[in-house]
């Protein structure tokens, strides 16, 4: 083969690389959970969140905890920055709102609470869980026992322990 059709093949062989890893980035950062959080089990077939619940705003760390530990299904819009271990009970959806909510504490989910089904999407957390009842959950997301979770648009840094 001569010399400048080799090179004319691989510079198509490259230009066809590149559209196609264009591409799967492109279908992979959709709005819809991807990965274990769409395996059908334990009675829940997607991880929805809160979706069939109602709508709320909160911008203070009291507001934040009470939604999240209420028993009814609710989208928390979460505006500005918060501080604490926020324990979260099923059926739950968190979203930053603006650039990022900011968490400097952590959000703490474990089968006693039954923090299953829950999303949080557009948060920067740092500092993590102090105080866990176990010190190992000392992270940015202690995700323990539970199911159907999805952490999506997350910074997560600066914690004691870990970060999930």
């Amino acid at each position: 083969m001569k010399k400048g059709k080799s090179i004319r093949l691989y510079t198509i062989g490259i230009l066809l690389s590149l559209c196609i890893s264009f591409l799967s980035a492109a279908e992979m950062d959709k709005d819809v959970p991807i990965g274990w959080s769409t395996v059908p089990k334990y009675g829940i077939e997607n991880t929805i969140g809160g979706c069939n619940g109602e709508v709320v705003t909160v911008t203070t760390s009291e507001e934040l905890k009470d939604y999240a530990l209420r028993k009814e299904p609710y989208v928390i819009i979460a505006n500005g920055s918060f501080s604490g271990m926020i324990t979260v009970s099923a059926n739950k959806t968190f979203i930053g709102a603006g650039n990022c909510a900011t968490l400097r504490g952590g959000f703490f989910m474990w089968k006693e609470k039954q923090g299953n089904n829950v999303i949080i999407r557009n948060w920067e957390i740092t500092g993590g869980n102090r105080g866990a009842p176990i010190p190992y959950m000392e992270d940015a997301v202690t995700i323990c026992e539970v199911h159907h979770v999805w952490v999506d648009h997350c910074n997560l840094h600066s914690c004691h322990d870990g970060l999930v």
